[in-house]
């Protein structure tokens, strides 16, 4: 997947630094971004942790955006 939205998850990642700084924010989510991702997830308690280690990063899901909003906006 590409698109705005991963760019700018990318780019909050970065923020706080998760994403790592030498990687360019490039909108396309694959290992790098779904890492950041999980790393995130595991460092904010965004679910159990059973729930966050079946999914690795691979999914954005509500209870991630409702984490990343608290933070962002």
């Amino acid at each position: 997947m590409r698109n705005k939205d991963v760019e700018n998850l990318q780019k909050a990642l970065k923020s706080i630094g998760i994403f790592p700084i030498i990687v360019d924010t490039t909108g396309y989510y694959g290992k790098i971004t779904a890492l950041a991702v999980y790393k995130f997830q595991k460092q904010y308690k965004v679910a159990p942790a059973p729930e966050i280690e079946e999914l690795r990063g691979k999914q954005v899901g509500p209870k991630t955006r409702l984490a990343l909003n608290k933070i962002f906006i």
